[in-house]
């Protein structure tokens, strides 16, 4: 009957534990290529859109393209504070061409003590791969990775136009913001964008697209420092070989989805940006055929 009685403040916490990695994913890294500071003008929005910048024709080149930051490395430590007094940390770490990593520490206190909840979140052009604890975790296909080598495949002249396109979005973006800035704070010697979300509020550092703070009914999120260009090593993206790997299935229309952008289609560049809309891993544990 004990343990009935602890299980609500555990699953909240876990809960909210969840929320806030999937915020600091969503506020959308291998080593970085060892090229990278050759590349460092991509990070800048501006510096996107000039023509005069050569598009790339490796893979490295396209993933920075895909998911450029402000600076070759960004580090962001929060303190976390949750329901039944659950509280700790969480770091968010990340470094261009869309590699991302998440651990988080909390201590939960009960009536028979305190429970440690900790694990990480690796996001890599090609993996996702999610753990609790002790555990292997699973990790599934995530997206960007096939949408660099798509790009690839294409002629110089259609690789050309989707680069254009978006280095042209993001130059958009940036515009848009000098032009309406919005309501804005600066967290831990960084500005961000304050937005209504749901229940709570989020203030986004948006080049970076990653969250500074977050505050809402069921967990706060506030970070306490932020590094840029520190030396990451690569195994802090390294994903266990012997997590569970979940069946994945490719979607067909990609090229299709690249044809459009190259035309100017924004509204399909968002989509192809946006998390986890490329590849998708079924709901069965069964392999299920390409559509």
């Amino acid at each position: 009957m004990a343990g009935q009685g602890h299980e609500r403040p555990r699953s909240a916490g876990c809960r909210a534990l969840f929320l806030a990695s999937q915020l600091a994913i969503a506020s959308t890294a291998c080593s970085p290529p060892a090229n990278a500071p050759d590349r460092t003008v991509l990070l800048s929005p501006g510096a996107l859109a000039q023509t005069e910048i050569p598009v790339p024709s490796d893979r490295d080149g396209i993933l920075a393209e895909l998911a450029p930051l402000p600076a070759s490395t960004i580090v962001i430590v929060y303190q976390a504070t949750g329901p039944a007094g659950l509280h700790g940390t969480l770091e968010s770490i990340a470094t261009v061409g869309g590699f991302e990593r998440q651990n988080w520490n909390l201590s939960l206190t009960l009536p028979d003590g305190v429970r440690a909840i900790t694990g990480s979140v690796v996001r890599t052009p090609d993996e996702l791969w999610r753990a609790s604890g002790d555990d292997v975790g699973q990790v599934e296909a995530a997206p960007l990775g096939t949408v660099a080598d798509a790009i690839l495949r294409r002629s110089i002249e259609q690789r050309e136009r989707i680069v254009a396109e978006i280095r042209a979005w993001r130059l958009e973006l940036e515009q848009a913001r000098d032009e309406a800035p919005g309501q804005r704070e600066r967290i831990a010697g960084i500005e961000c964008l304050r937005v209504r979300v749901g229940g709570g509020e989020v203030c986004t550092w948006e080049q970076a697209r990653m969250p500074l703070r977050y505050g809402g009914s069921v967990f706060s999120l506030r970070a306490t420092h932020v590094s840029t260009g520190d030396s990451i090593g690569a195994s802090a993206f390294e994903i266990p070989p012997l997590a569970e790997r979940l069946p994945a299935r490719v979607r067909a229309d990609l090229d299709q989805r690249l044809t459009r952008v190259a035309d100017g289609d924004r509204a399909e560049l968002v989509r192809l940006l946006e998390r986890d809309t490329v590849l998708r891993a079924p709901a069965s544990t069964e392999p299920q055929p390409s559509p």
